[in-house]
């Protein structure tokens, strides 16, 4: 599936519903799972200030299969959670590798999707290379999200500040194989 995200699309789901969003996303070929946020220091899960996370999760039991690009269970589950944020499944599930640096990092990368996370890390989102990671091209300070991780995506709120994708290519890149 060709991956786009035009300008005119990224400024849109800076500032899109969280459903309007997720639905996009699974028009690219992205699972993905409804997360939970905290309001005024408590988690809006139905846990509530019983929830043992201090931070976003899933709304949803996870595990195989429950990262979704089902746009009716993505309708029903922003039924149930309108102020859910949108989380998208790395690895094998979306065909995504993200890897974040903090915004005092500037890695030598193939130009691609960028986020910027909040106030201190940047996302780069890319198609898997056929054959483990650039590991000498990542910087010490890179954090790799692959198979089995879970990463926030516009709309979403990170660290208190807007997430948002940048000006940039419209294609996602696929990050070279590593020489043997």
């Amino acid at each position: 599936m060709q991956q786009e995200l035009t300008g005119s699309h990224a400024a849109a789901l800076n500032h899109r519903p969280p459903r309007l969003a997720a639905l996009w996303y699974t028009t690219l070929g992205w699972a993905v799972l409804p997360m939970s946020r905290t309001h005024d220091g408590e988690c809006r899960c139905p846990k509530g200030s019983a929830c043992p996370c201090a931070g976003p999760h899933p709304l949803v039991p996870t595990g195989p299969g429950a990262p979704t690009t089902n746009s009716a269970t993505v309708r029903a589950w922003w039924a149930t959670w309108p102020w859910a944020q949108v989380g998208v499944a790395t690895g094998a599930p979306s065909a995504l590798l993200v890897l974040e640096t903090s915004h005092d990092h500037d890695p030598e990368l193939p130009p691609t999707w960028t986020m910027s996370a909040g106030t201190r890390s940047w996302r780069f989102y890319h198609h898997p290379p056929t054959r483990g990671l650039p590991r000498p091209a990542l910087p010490d300070a890179c954090t790799v999200h692959g198979e089995g991780r879970v990463v926030m995506v516009p709309p979403a709120l990170i660290d208190g500040a807007r997430a948002r994708w940048l000006p940039g290519p419209q294609q996602l890149a696929t990050l070279p194989t590593p020489a043997r």
